[in-house]
């Protein structure tokens, strides 16, 4: 029989014997000290025999103190410690609410800090404030001419004024 994700947290609650001594808990985070992805959140394997199912430590202290929440909803971190599990670092949110986070506190890889990018702000500038048509441009900067037109509306780049 195929589990739901709150049958697993139910499972979860009746035998936590394995996960608090994976928590390290300092002055204001707690520090979750085992397995971790690539993006440094911790992870927390669950088993019903055969079978497992990993759920995000963060998570799973979050669920602890304020019941299941499910996929469709994340957790996010108020400290910016992705490996903290401390439920009071921690509230409910969604996709949207998760990337102006990353917004406000100057996570998100926009303009030139991202690596792929091939616009300069001058460039931008540049676009915005030419009379030339916007095939040209895009031809001249070896960028589609939907790129073009989304700057001039201001859709991309936003951020330069």
């Amino acid at each position: 029989m195929k589990l739901t994700d709150e049958q697993w947290f139910d499972q979860f609650k009746s035998n936590q014997k394995n996960f608090w001594e994976k928590i390290e808990k300092t002055d204001e985070c707690w520090l979750w000290i085992a397995s971790r992805n690539l993006k440094g959140y911790g992870y927390f394997n669950l088993w019903n025999n055969p079978n497992r199912k990993k759920f995000l430590s963060h998570r799973l202290t979050f669920m602890l103190e304020n019941g299941f929440v499910d996929r469709t909803n994340l957790i996010l971190h108020s400290c910016d410690t992705p490996n903290c599990v401390n439920p009071a670092h921690l509230r409910i949110g969604t996709y949207l609410d998760n990337t102006n986070d990353a917004r406000i506190r100057g996570r998100l890889t926009v303009g030139t800090r991202n690596g792929m990018v091939k616009l300069t702000q001058d460039d931008v500038d540049f676009i915005r404030s030419s009379t030339l048509r916007g095939c040209d441009l895009a031809n001249q900067f070896s960028v589609g001419r939907a790129q073009i037109s989304r700057i001039r509306n201001g859709t991309r780049w936003k951020f330069v004024e």
